[in-house]
């Protein structure tokens, strides 16, 4: 019997594979490849990196740190270990670690040590009333909720703040953090136990490390908003854990949005907007993003973006616009992307008062690149353009200055969000990122 080869279809076979692989590669590349290539993170030393992570087990096996992962890091059969240095400072520390399933978390902290200075710790001795250290560390609570956050905590007992600041099951002495104050007073006012006062006074320390960085207080605190930033997955005395992030400008992300495709655009464009909605609106107050830059957002594995570095978020009347020296202008009262305003006759800024709004700057700094006029469809193009256009510079002025512009209004957020869906949905498109 005469074999017939229908090489037309050999040859479309072999390509499809061929394309197949090609995709599985690419994708393996995005998710294994340096995820902060071509990243100014500044300098960066394995060695120095893993000294810090060996000083932090050394206190931890000396019983002077504690926390959910410390067993994690410094075990002898540890499942964290360093991958890649990727920013190391005096005030920020940034690692990427791997773990034993082949996937990635965070290690971060704003301290490179422990316990560097006296002030790191609340308690240089080991405590002697459980009561009093409690009320003191109560009273740290609170003061750094109003400082950090803004917040007045009234109707919630001591008890459900910890609970409300950390996990409870991370918590590694719940029956007096987690505990009625009122009943600790009873059981522990006459009692003293050497073993569980240095296991308290280790916990409190480490847990004081933790809520006095700004990002992770800030996290941690709305970590049921998991749509808005990045999970913290656990800690080991000042260093947290949180999930990986591949940031929006990693050179595979930057080259599908360089391309002339219009739903991933269209896609990451209306996410965006949902933040920043989300961080208007979904908060206690108002989270202003001081330096929102693509760069700042990241994509988790599930294909949701989400804010990636959340240093430089304050709340409403807690933006550092009010400079000690006096302004001559209306640059001199800003922080980064936050406009403030300049009283010239009295060379005093307006203290702590943003003039502009994150969606301005999100449009004016992101929207205008991420929407170009070549890549939009014709059906959309004119109205999507004068929407972004009059949300980068707004009608208005504040206080009739011709250098200020007011933040944009959130009609134009809900116009363009309404374009951008009906877009998303005719093309049945959830996530194009990931």
């Amino acid at each position: 019997m005469k074999i017939i080869i229908h090489w037309g279809r050999v040859l479309g076979l072999f390509i499809a594979i061929l394309v197949g692989c090609i995709a599985i590669i690419c994708f393996k590349l995005f998710n294994k490849s340096d995820p902060f290539h071509d990243q100014n993170v500044g300098q960066c030393d394995m060695y120095e990196a893993q000294t810090i992570i060996d000083n932090l087990c050394e206190l931890y096996s000396l019983g002077q740190v504690s926390g959910s992962h410390c067993s994690s890091l410094c075990n002898i059969n540890a499942t964290l270990t360093l991958a890649q240095c990727l920013s190391l400072s005096q005030s920020k520390i940034v690692l990427l670690m791997s773990t034993n399933s082949s996937s990635y978390v965070v290690l971060k902290s704003t301290r490179r040590s422990f316990d560097y200075d006296p002030r790191d710790l609340l308690f240089q001795n080991t405590i002697v009333s459980i009561p009093s250290a409690l009320l003191r560390f109560y009273d740290i609570i609170n003061s750094t909720l109003e400082r950090h956050m803004g917040i007045q905590v009234e109707n919630l007992k001591n008890e459900d703040l910890i609970r409300r600041l950390f996990r409870h099951d991370y918590i590694e002495n719940p029956s007096i953090l987690l505990e009625k104050f009122e009943e600790i007073k009873v059981n522990y006012n006459d009692y003293y136990e050497h073993n569980l006062a240095l296991s308290l006074t280790t916990e409190l320390n480490t847990l004081f490390s933790l809520i006095t960085q700004h990002e992770f207080l800030l996290s941690h605190y709305y970590r049921s908003k998991l749509e808005l930033m990045p999970k913290i997955i656990g800690w080991c005395g000042h260093v947290y854990l949180t999930e990986h992030l591949t940031p929006l400008n990693h050179p595979m992300i930057e080259e599908q949005l360089n391309s002339d495709a219009w739903i991933p655009k269209a896609w990451l464009a209306n996410r965006l907007l949902q933040l920043v909605d989300s961080f208007d609106n979904e908060l206690h107050a108002p989270l202003h993003l001081c330096d929102l830059q693509l760069s700042n957002f990241g994509i988790s594995e599930s294909g949701n973006v989400k804010l990636l570095d959340v240093d430089m978020a304050y709340f409403d009347r807690l933006i550092p616009l009010d400079p000690a020296i006096k302004c001559r202008r209306h640059s001199d009262c800003s922080f980064f992307d936050c406009s403030g305003y300049c009283d010239k006759r009295k060379r005093r800024c307006h203290a702590n008062r943003r003039i502009n709004n994150n969606l301005q700057v999100l449009c004016a700094k992101v929207l205008t690149k991420l929407l170009k006029a070549d890549t939009i469809p014709s059906r959309l193009h004119d109205v999507i353009l004068s929407y972004v256009k009059q949300c980068t510079s707004p009608p208005g002025r504040y206080k009739g200055s011709s250098e200020l512009r007011v933040g944009a209004s959130p009609r134009l957020l809900r116009a363009m969000q309404v374009m951008l869906i009906g877009e998303l949905r005719s093309a049945n498109i959830t996530s194009c990122l990931s």
